[in-house]
């Protein structure tokens, strides 16, 4: 899911007039396609947030079922498939920063 030019326009906007943009959602798929990393270099996301709900709703997600089928097949040192998505998650979010 791509932000219009218009939406970013206005992104970039707020970013430079000193706001702090927070984006309130994190897919597998926003990591992967690089959207995460175009969002926080083009328009100048700062941070980003997230909750149980999103958190619950990743973990169901399509893109996640495969990563947490290979971590029940053959555990990551020992963690089950939850602390590997949020290792791997965590790990994905500071490699952009």
């Amino acid at each position: 899911m791509s932000v219009s030019s218009a939406t970013t326009s206005r992104l970039k906007s707020a970013a430079e007039l000193g706001q702090q943009v927070w984006l309130d959602n994190l897919s597998r798929d926003m990591l992967d396609s690089g959207e995460l990393a175009r969002l926080i270099a083009d328009d100048g996301i700062q941070g980003l947030a997230s909750n149980p709900t999103v958190f619950f709703n990743a973990l169901r997600s399509a893109s996640w079922q495969a990563a947490m089928q290979q971590a029940r097949a053959a555990p990551v040192d020992g963690h089950r498939p939850p602390e590997c998505h949020d290792q791997d998650s965590r790990h994905r979010r500071t490699s952009l920063v």
